[in-house]
């Protein structure tokens, strides 16, 4: 497969990988993207510079007018709410942001990104994700640090840490929520550990 320039897939993959490929494609069809999705190219290489620092991405997809940035994330809930604890724990509003870059540098223009989340299991259900303004903007300022950061570093050939005192993690909102949600009491927890 490799030597035709194919991509090999066991056999018990191929008609899961159909089956979601149908799903996505149906998903995109149907909705407001499917223009742009359709007349743009895949795989897309970027290379620009910011100063000192030389600067490459490969977008998933791009429509043909420079104007919207596509990627594909399979996922384990692509539910928007869901998905958006995803784009923050993996840093994809960082890759939004920083494809973003790429494509105004190479074309003087701003673009929208958009993630096609795509769940694993069956049915395979897909959402389509943007960041709105707010989030798009915080994302801006952190590769706006991440690359004063790196110049910084690169120009120094001093490379920060972490630190060496202890850092305390605080339960963020959201777990605590959930820990609550689980509705033990300080006598339900002693009952468990005495039995």
């Amino acid at each position: 497969a490799r030597k035709n320039s194919l991509v090999p897939i066991l056999p018990w993959h191929e008609s899961q990988l159909l089956a979601m490929v149908k799903v996505a494609k149906e998903t995109i069809n149907g909705s407001e993207i499917a223009d742009a999705w359709n007349g743009g190219a895949s795989e897309v290489k970027l290379h620009w510079q910011e100063g000192a620092t030389h600067c490459r991405s490969r977008l998933d997809r791009l429509s043909a007018d420079k104007r919207m940035i596509f990627d594909y994330k399979s996922t384990v809930n692509a539910q928007p709410e869901a998905f958006l604890r995803t784009i923050i724990g993996m840093g994809h509003d960082v890759q939004d942001a920083f494809y973003r870059r790429g494509i105004e540098a190479d074309t003087k223009r701003p673009a929208s990104f958009v993630f096609l989340a795509q769940e694993k299991e069956p049915h395979y259900a897909c959402s389509l994700v943007s960041l709105d303004p707010a989030m798009a903007e915080m994302a801006d300022r952190k590769v706006e640090y991440a690359l004063a950061i790196w110049g910084t570093c690169m120009a120094t050939g001093k490379w920060a840490g972490y630190g060496n005192r202890i850092h305390y993690a605080s339960p963020p909102a959201w777990y605590a929520a959930q820990v609550e949600e689980m509705g033990l009491s300080d006598e339900q927890l002693e009952e468990a550990i005495n039995a």
